[in-house]
């Protein structure tokens, strides 16, 4: 999924779309530091917070909810903080 398309799915909306957040997951974005041998991306710190940043330029709710996936049963993650 195209970040843009993520922007238009995301812009007004109350909730991440099951859409997103199972792309999320497909991207392993929330394993960004998890280590490669237990099948994260296995980023280190500069890198890891590059793609943040990256997050966060595409929504800034994709960036916080970073912090709130670490589990499947937090898939539903509300804008409103």
């Amino acid at each position: 999924m195209h970040s843009s398309t993520i922007q238009q799915k995301l812009f007004g909306a109350k909730q991440i779309p099951a859409d997103v957040i199972d792309h999320i997951y497909k991207e392993r974005w929330l394993q960004i530091w998890v280590p490669k041998m237990y099948d994260g991306l296995g980023l280190n710190f500069t890198n890891g917070l590059k793609l943040l940043k990256s997050l966060a330029f595409i929504d800034g709710s994709l960036g916080r909810c970073q912090l709130f996936f670490a589990k499947p049963e937090t898939r539903n993650c509300s804008r409103t903080f």
